[in-house]
């Protein structure tokens, strides 16, 4: 794995501890971040999204088809994965942490940390990145 990766892994690895013992959506109401969930698809670049956090906003939107394809659990994980986008744009720590990798490289690093941010934190034992998994 490239040293970029396993740094951001483990930064999403120790931002789930504060919160393993709860909630996904629980947390998001405590944060002030709203949960929608829309029927349409919204694709990008032809790969159909399962959620995204809107800053501005503070709220997470979730498109059920693609939720869909995580299983039974897949709303938490969603919520999960989004919200350690949330915590990027409003935790010092967080933010300075991922801050310390160059700009090219910091959307992948934020997107491995949100992985694995929403994997340690719900005990997962596959990568919510994972396409079609139940």
């Amino acid at each position: 794995m490239p040293p970029d990766i396993e740094a951001a892994r483990q930064i999403g690895i120790g931002a789930a501890q504060a919160y393993v013992d709860r909630h996904p959506f629980d947390v998001a109401d405590s944060l002030g971040v709203r949960v929608n969930r829309v029927d349409h698809d919204h694709l990008v670049a032809g790969l159909r999204l399962r959620a995204e956090y809107d800053y501005d906003a503070r709220k997470i939107v979730l498109y059920r088809h693609g939720i869909a394809e995580l299983g039974e659990h897949g709303e938490a994980i969603a919520v999960a994965h989004e919200l350690f986008h949330h915590l990027a744009a409003t935790d010092d720590t967080i933010a300075s942490k991922l801050r310390a990798f160059s700009r090219s490289t910091r959307a992948g690093v934020e997107e491995a940390a949100a992985h694995a941010f929403a994997t340690e934190w719900l005990r997962l034992t596959i990568d919510p990145a994972t396409p079609n998994i139940s």
